[in-house]
C-alpha cells in the first residue's frame, strides 16, 4: 500500500499526529506531509483538527473506507502470491527478530542435510507481526516470546515452551550505579528505562519495577539493539536477555537482589493447519535444539 494510504488508516485509528508518527516510526511532518498530499489529491478536506485529537470528514469517512478495502485486497493477492510459490518443500519460518539474531547459528550451523532437503524462508518479525501472521493463517508456527498478559494465544494456539531467560541489568560503564556490588530495586528510583517497543514486554518490565513501589522515568524505543546503544551512550537503564551481553563490555552488567525479569521463548503452533514433511522436520529440529542447548 502507498505510504500516505497507510499514514491515512493509521491516523484514522489512534486520531494523533504524535502516536502516528511513533507507529510509522517517522516525524510528525511526514505524517502532516501524507495527509496532505492525499487532501491535495482529492480536492477536499479529509480531517477536522481538534485540539487533542482529529476527525475524519465525511469524505475522509468514504476515503477510509476503500483504503481499507484496499489494504484487504493486497493482503489477500500477498497471501495468494506466496501460495502459488509455495511448494512442498519450500518450508516458511516465522521466528522472533531476537531469536533470529541471536540463536541462528545454534539453531542452522550444523544443519546441511536439514536445509538441503528443505529449502528454507525466514521471516523474522516483531511479537504483534508474528501474532498476526499466525491469526491470518500466513504462519503456521512460529518461534516467538509468550506472555500471561496475552490469553488470546493460549486460546488459539499450541504452545511449547523451549526455554526461559533471565534478563540482567545494563548501564553505562560510567554510570554511578556502575561500580555498587549489590543494587536494589529502590536504586532505580527516578531513573530512566528504555524499553522495548513490545506491549507485553514493556508492561512485564514496568509491573516488576512496580511491585517494588520504584518510580522510574520510561523511555520506549524500537528493539534491544537500539537500547543496548543507547544505554551505551549514556541515555538510560534497560533490562536485556542475558545471552546477548554475554560478549559485550561496552556495558555494566548488574543484579538487582530481590528482581527477576524472565521471558518464556516457545514454539507456538496453529493446530487447524497441518504441517507438511519439511514443516515438521524443522519444527521438530528447532524444539529439539533450543530445548537442549546450553544457554549462556
Amino acid at each position: 500500500m502507498i505510504d500516505r494510504y497507510k499514514t491515512f488508516m493509521i491516523l484514522a485509528e489512534c486520531k494523533s499526529f504524535t502516536e502516528t508518527a511513533k507507529r510509522l516510526f517517522c516525524s510528525q511532518p511526514t505524517v502532516s506531509q501524507h495527509i496532505q498530499q492525499l487532501e491535495n489529491e482529492y480536492n477536499c478536506k479529509l480531517i477536522k483538527r481538534h485540539k487533542r485529537a482529529i476527525e475524519l470528514t465525511d469524505k475522509g469517512q468514504l476515503l477510509l473506507q476503500y483504503v481499507e478495502c484496499m489494504q484487504h485486497l493486497q493482503d489477500e493477492l500477498r497471501h495468494k502470491m506466496d501460495s502459488l510459490i509455495a511448494t512442498q518443500l519450500q518450508v516458511s519460518l516465522y521466528m522472533s527478530h531476537y531469536v533470529a539474531s541471536h540463536y541462528f547459528d545454534d539453531l542452522f550451523t550444523e544443519s546441511q542435510q536439514l536445509t538441503t532437503t528443505y529449502p528454507c524462508e525466514m521471516h523474522s518479525l516483531g511479537y504483534e507481526e508474528l501474532k498476526k501472521s499466525l491469526l491470518d493463517k500466513r504462519a503456521k508456527y512460529t518461534v516467538m516470546p509468550i506472555y500471561d498478559g496475552d490469553p488470546i494465544m493460549e486460546e488459539r494456539f499450541h504452545i511449547e515452551p523451549l526455554f526461559e531467560e533471565e534478563f540482567s541489568l545494563v548501564m553505562a560503564v560510567d554510570h554511578p550505579l556502575s561500580t555498587r556490588k549489590v543494587l536494589y530495586a529502590k536504586d532505580l528510583e527516578g531513573l530512566a528505562v528504555l524499553l522495548p517497543q513490545s506491549i507485553h514486554l514493556a508492561e512485564t518490565i514496568k509491573q516488576a519495577l512496580q511491585a517494588k513501589e520504584v518510580s522510574a522515568y520510561y523511555m520506549k524505543m524500537t528493539n534491544f539493539d537500539l537500547i543496548l546503544k543507547a544505554v551505551q551512550q549514556g541515555l538510560g537503564i534497560a533490562f536485556l536477555p542475558t545471552k546477548m551481553l554475554a560478549h559485550n563490555d561496552a556495558v555494566a552488567k548488574k543484579q538487582i537482589k530481590g528482581l527477576t525479569i524472565k521471558r518464556q521463548t516457545a514454539l507456538v503452533r496453529d493446530p487447524e493447519q497441518p504441517l507438511t514433511e519439511g514443516e515438521a522436520s524443522y519444527y521438530a529440529h528447532i524444539k529439539n535444539r533450543l530445548q537442549t542447548m546450553t544457554l549462556v
